[in-house]
């Protein structure tokens, strides 16, 4: 457990330079205060993240503690404390996959997911939706697929959900399909057809009430050579207009957002050229840009857009070569890397200390700009996955000289403490500051150093605190890997890719050179 705690430190602290123009490597331990998620043993996977109108982030993931159970599990930042619940559960062969969260205009989740069970899938999968109903959850069935491969959710103006559902089954031949709730029933029509089996869609719909999807089409290269190609469709109230966008890519995962002007702009992995791009629509033409090309990345990117009008994105790093990661890295390369526009120039970094297993990314930003991520990690020895996430706080300054006892922060730690041990106030009484499995609340009662690992107040009554401390066989190795990264963190060097500029919804998908061709119609007023 103690591990999990220092992973997502060092994961996260990274990001909140990313992200910041100004920001270096020293402001690292200064920012971030990691909150803990969920600490249960077993594997978890396909997050989906929101923030909320109070700037709080809700995720939601699928959890599953053995081979015959499958639970859907919802987690939301109340402003103190994580809270956890599971929102469905199966036994049994099969699988609960790919969740989709969203937040209506009262703040209030739905969950959309993907039902694999045994029962469902002998109908080739279930699409479900649950709604909150009292205490307890709503659970419909949107609709039974032949073989449901991907979907995306989201909600209109008047918080009606909708759905972008990509059926590949024989009879359905690749059917990319938009399902809405009509007050009544599920309507379903067809957006288009001959779609190829890995295409992953991504909704959003404007303030007009207009619907953009995001996805891949199929070019026959000869009858049995093929490739997936970047397609946009829009509906504008009346009907649906499809158009492609590129043809020099292999397009795979996509994540798509609106800017200000209700214009869509799309991040997309290139299979056959193993990078990241981004296409945005100016009202009149498309733009291209290959954003990374070093080694494969691009994969399970996550599109997010600030308040400035600049994208954020969040993806893969496929790669072990030490070219890419410093010194310090070899052994343990950054798997997840960050990319950002400033001044019309694509910036790329790494967010280091990340396992290299990771399998789902999920990125979203609050009204403040500031970052969240959430993402799949792997620990050593087989024992764990977990979905982790932070928030960032305010820093206190301390102040000159602070009164002994003096609290002004309301954390439990008496400010001329925090200041002599930690250096600012920053920190809470909950918070692992040197990843030593004990509390900063619990290293001031014990009076130990709250920054030295090396000294434990093993007097503490650890039963007293929240965090759970079970023992697991293994768990001794990793730490002392992730320790490693800790203590190093202060003398981090950095590496940047800087990629040549030629002047995201994201996707869901059930566990299992660009060249212009017609460019879209603009998305009418």
């Amino acid at each position: 457990m103690i591990s999990k705690i220092v992973t997502v430190a060092t994961t996260l602290l990274l990001l909140s330079i990313l992200f910041s123009a100004t920001a270096q490597p020293s402001d690292l331990g200064s920012v971030w205060s990691v909150q803990k998620l969920d600490i249960s043993q077993g594997d978890v996977g396909d997050f989906s993240m929101v923030i909320d109108s109070k700037g709080n982030p809700h995720v939601c993931y699928y959890y599953r503690p053995n081979q015959k159970s499958n639970m859907l599990r919802y987690a939301r930042y109340d402003g103190t404390r994580w809270k956890v619940e599971t929102v469905d559960e199966q036994t049994g062969e099969g699988s609960i996959s790919s969740p989709s969260l969203k937040l209506d205009s009262r703040d209030v989740p739905h969950i959309a997911y993907a039902d694999l069970s045994a029962e469902a899938y002998d109908r080739g999968g279930t699409l479900k939706y649950l709604s909150p109903n009292g205490s307890a959850w709503k659970n419909e069935t949107v609709g039974y697929f032949g073989i449901l491969e991907s979907f995306s959710f989201t909600f209109d103006t008047q918080d009606q959900p909708h759905f972008a559902v990509l059926d590949y089954s024989l009879i359905r031949k690749g059917s990319l399909d938009h399902i809405t709730f009509t007050g009544l029933n599920w309507t379903t029509e067809v957006i288009d057809v001959g779609l190829p089996s890995s295409s992953l869609t991504s909704m959003v719909i404007d303030r007009h009430d207009r619907i953009h999807v995001g996805y891949s089409g199929v070019s026959y290269l000869t009858p049995i050579d093929t490739k997936n190609i970047l397609k946009y469709a829009l509906f504008d109230g009346r009907s649906w207009r499809n158009s492609t966008i590129g043809t020099g890519c292999d397009v795979g995962r996509t994540s798509m957002v609106l800017d200000s002007s209700e214009n869509p702009l799309i991040c997309y992995y290139d299979k056959g050229n193993t990078s990241l791009n981004y296409v945005s629509f100016n009202g009149t033409t498309w733009a291209h840009e290959t954003i990374d090309s070093a080694w494969d990345v691009g994969d399970h990117c996550s599109l997010a857009l600030d308040s400035g009008n600049e994208p954020r994105i969040a993806y893969y790093l496929r790669s072990t070569s030490s070219e890419f990661v410093d010194e310090r890295h070899k052994e343990d390369p950054a798997d997840i890397k960050c990319a950002y526009r400033s001044n019309s120039t694509w910036r790329t970094e790494f967010v280091e200390g990340a396992n290299s297993f990771t399998e789902s990314i999920a990125l979203a930003l609050d009204r403040n700009d500031t970052p969240y991520i959430v993402h799949k990690g792997y620990e050593a020895g087989g024992l764990f996955d977990f979905s982790t996430c932070a928030r960032l706080l305010k820093k206190v300054p301390a102040g000159p000289g602070p009164e002994p006892g003096a609290d002004s922060d309301n954390d439990s730690l008496p400010d001329m403490w925090e200041t002599k041990k930690i250096g600012n106030l920053t920190y809470s009484g909950e918070d692992d500051s040197d990843g030593d499995g004990y509390t900063n609340f619990q290293e001031y009662q014990a009076g130990t150093d709250p920054m030295n690992i090396l000294t434990r107040p093993n007097s503490v009554d650890r039963s007293a605190s929240q965090i759970d401390y079970r023992i697991v066989a293994g768990v001794v190795i990793v730490t002392l890997v992730i320790i490693a990264a800790v203590i190093a963190m202060s003398s981090c060097r950095w590496r940047k890719s800087e990629p040549t500029v030629r002047d995201a919804a994201t996707s869901s998908k059930p566990s299992r050179d660009e060249s212009l061709e017609s460019p879209p119609p603009p998305p009418s007023g």
